[in-house]
């Protein structure tokens, strides 16, 4: 069967949408993989509402060696089948939509979850015409709004003398966006580091 989406129609992406991913559930994944017992425990998040919610879930075993995630969240449990797949560093797993569609994201609206073609969802990016100079500048803008928004969210810039992983991060999203003021602020943070480090290498030990 081949599903035909009206893209005019799909509306863009709400930030607060919460979004239900396999990194959300990495471990109970891994030991769904393994045909270990998977105790149910709530995963709490913020819903779509902005009000803090509980989402109860459990791994079902069916036939053939079928994986289940059951969520129960509204009237009636949402039976979602998992997926894996071979990688050259180990075994993926995702989550098929009701249309069949494989992902690794599936989005709440109402009291179910879909992937994001169900949910007519796109992109922001998709409406934007970078080619134009107008769209262009919106997009940066758009990015550079974004890269604040990480900037805040990192606690941690420093882990043992170290820029953090998620810090380096956000430094090569702003050299790819041309926030090369951050850039500098970070090459003279590692610079004085540099000096503390020769001044006071007992500090480091």
């Amino acid at each position: 069967m081949v599903l035909a989406y009206n893209y005019r129609s799909m509306t863009k992406f709400n930030k607060n949408l919460f979004a239900l991913t396999t990194k959300l559930l990495k471990n109970d994944l891994k030991k769904a993989r393994d045909n270990k017992p998977v105790e149910e425990e709530p995963l709490n998040f913020i819903g779509n509402d902005g009000r803090p919610s509980a989402l109860h879930y459990s791994i079902e075993y069916g036939w053939n060696n079928d994986k289940y995630l059951v969520i129960n969240l509204g009237s009636e449990p949402q039976k979602i089948p998992l997926y894996e797949r071979t990688l050259s560093y180990g075994v993926m797993a995702g989550f098929v939509c009701d249309c069949g569609r494989k992902c690794n994201t599936l989005y709440l609206g109402g009291d179910s979850f879909a992937c994001r073609m169900c949910k007519l969802l796109r992109y922001e990016s998709t409406r934007i015409n970078t080619k134009s100079d107008y769209g262009y500048m919106l997009n940066m803008y758009a990015k550079r709004i974004e890269l604040m928004e990480m900037r805040e969210s990192i606690k941690r810039v420093f882990y043992r003398g170290q820029f953090t992983k998620k810090y380096l991060r956000y430094i090569a999203l702003c050299i790819k966006y041309h926030a090369y003021d951050e850039v500098d602020t970070a090459e003279k943070t590692k610079k004085l580091l540099q000096e503390f480090r020769e001044k006071y290498p007992s500090e480091f030990r």
